[in-house]
């Protein structure tokens, strides 16, 4: 979806996609092992962050915008726009979205979105020379449990040291849309409710 100013990309995937700051782990290679022995492929992402579970149930938005916009292309205003533009979206499932860092999920950041402490989107970004990604990994259905108990995984086995600035991932902190508005989405669904919302404001 685009328009003069904004576009918006959304992108399927099966997998975890680790950042780069996953890669220099003492037991990065034993964590990638790890996933690889749960049948999953493993990628490594440029943007900010870390690492993020993708499957069937999972949402990934990707906002573009020029780094010299007048209004989003700031470091803080594109995770805002991307915040404002999320909730916007899913302002029918009637949730009271909070804005702030689940330092126990996976991929932990001050722009994660959350409802009653458990989160479901987290948000990360790409700055080139001309022009600012901002990626949110939304998880709209499926076994949020099992994402945690993965990345919970690589970590026991990445991070040999305790370095607390990678999370200790605790499941009970992060939950999916459809768990926490009581309604039965899907990534499908979701994307087609987006894109009238897009669409009934040009």
């Amino acid at each position: 979806l685009t328009n003069d100013n904004l576009i918006l990309r959304a992108w399927p995937t099966q997998g975890v996609i680790l950042g780069k700051l996953d890669t220099v782990l003492p037991g990065f290679s034993a964590g990638e092992a790890y996933l690889r022995s749960q049948g999953l492929p493993v990628l490594i992402r440029k943007a900010g962050g870390l690492g993020v579970v993708c499957d069937d149930g999972v949402l990934n938005l990707t906002f573009l915008v020029s780094k010299h916009h007048p209004r989003y292309g700031g470091l803080h205003a594109s995770y805002t726009m991307a915040v404002e533009l999320i909730t916007a979206f899913l302002k029918p499932l009637n949730l009271a979205i909070e804005v702030k860092a689940i330092p126990q999920s996976y991929c932990p950041g001050d722009y994660d979105l959350s409802v009653g402490g458990k989160k479901f989107a987290g948000i990360a970004q790409f700055r080139s020379k001309d022009a600012v990604m901002v990626m949110a990994t939304l998880a709209v259905c499926g076994d949020q449990e099992q994402r945690c108990r993965l990345m919970k995984g690589f970590y026991e086995r990445a991070n040999l040291h305790h370095d607390p600035s990678y999370p200790t991932v605790d499941p009970a902190v992060m939950s999916t849309l459809s768990a926490l508005s009581g309604q039965a989405w899907r990534v499908e669904t979701l994307w087609e409710h987006i894109r009238s919302v897009v669409d009934s404001r040009e």
